[in-house]
């Protein structure tokens, strides 16, 4: 798609679809809380829905053609698990960035709930990817059409969450201070500015994976460290740029909402991912591949990562060491031993 601008070094690429994604993901945060005023809806929930649908189109476009079109479900797999370990380390920023105030005191436990429902759904690919691993080489794993029956149920279960999630929501709204903005634009000009920053980051989500993809090769790294580290690493660009914008904004809610939406969203993306590879079912291919086990490592930081920042929700911490708040300090060392460990098994 983007063989006419190959031209500029693949790190310029980077830098230009970096900068176009920062800029849009900083404007969508504004529409996202003129959206959840406009329409009555909880500042987490809008996160969850709208902000994540819109800064997941590049998993989402990423992941499926490394499925679909180049056939390499450990990139495909290893984007969207990446991309959610990248995600939740972007607290940490958050949490920095606040300076005099701790991200997890200023937002609502009412997030708990989106960020249950993202664990409980990792869980059952967890589950489906040990099945994968322990079974016999001649046994074929239960399923629709080629598609995983354990990837179905977590579709299902990710609509059947995202509805309770706002019946939750709406149930219990909490009112939240944030600054006077004035008179809130139409409904037709949210959703139009909206659509257009949505197409602002697909395009710059696609050249970040481009970029991503040429410099994998260059340097000649393992599919699943790509997906994982670098690709993730792009294609969160949008994530960051968003929820960074929200907390700029005094929307603590929004910004974890769109974080653990999209964490959510990115587990749906696995189960799209298999719809469209053909050869076989996804995780029994990437299974069958060298690297495809260490998505269970990526997994099990995921889940380290979920159990510190739960222990922040829960604990409200009120005091800072060396610029963070204990549970960030966590996170930090939790993410970086991580990639270096990642890194090592390239």
């Amino acid at each position: 798609m983007f063989k006419f601008i190959d031209f500029i070094n693949p790190w310029g690429q980077l830098a230009i679809a970096a900068c176009v994604v920062i800029v849009a993901g900083s404007r969508l945060s504004r529409y996202g809380d003129a959206l959840s005023q406009k329409l009555k809806l909880g500042q987490a929930w809008v996160g969850l829905m709208f902000m994540a649908f819109a800064t997941s189109l590049p998993e989402l476009f990423t992941s499926t053609a490394a499925a679909g079109i180049e056939k390499a479900p450990n990139l495909s797999i290893g984007n969207c698990l990446g991309s959610i370990f990248f995600n939740l380390s972007i607290i940490v920023v958050l949490d920095f960035a606040l300076k005099t105030r701790i991200i997890f005191t200023e937002a609502s436990r009412r997030n708990i709930a989106s960020q249950g429902l993202s664990v409980f759904l990792i869980l059952i690919v967890c589950f489906a990817l040990f099945l994968e691993a322990v079974r016999a080489a001649d046994f074929v794993s239960p399923g629709i059409f080629k598609v995983s029956s354990l990837l179905i149920l977590a579709f299902v279960v990710y609509l059947l969450g995202s509805w309770r999630l706002f019946r939750y929501e709406q149930g219990g709204q909490i009112s939240v201070e944030v600054p006077a903005r004035g008179e809130l634009p139409s409904l037709r000009a949210i959703l139009g500015g909206y659509s257009l920053l949505l197409v602002i980051i697909l395009g710059g989500g696609l050249l970040l994976a481009h970029s991503g993809k040429r410099l994998s090769v260059e340097y000649n790294l393992d599919a699943t460290f790509v997906g994982s580290i670098l690709l993730a690493i792009s294609t969160s660009l949008p994530e960051l740029a968003v929820t960074f914008s929200a907390v700029r904004l005094g929307l603590y809610d929004l910004a974890l909402g769109n974080i653990f939406g999209a964490n959510i969203i990115n587990i749906a993306i696995i189960f799209l991912s298999d719809i469209l590879y053909r050869p076989g079912q996804l995780l029994d291919q990437a299974m069958r591949l060298p690297g495809g086990r260490i998505h269970f490592l990526t997994i099990g930081l995921i889940l380290l990562m979920n159990t510190w920042i739960l222990l922040g929700l829960v604990l409200r911490p009120k005091r800072r060491l060396w610029w963070f708040s204990w549970p960030s300090l966590a996170m930090a060392a939790t993410y970086l031993i991580g990639v270096y460990i990642l890194f090592s098994l390239r």
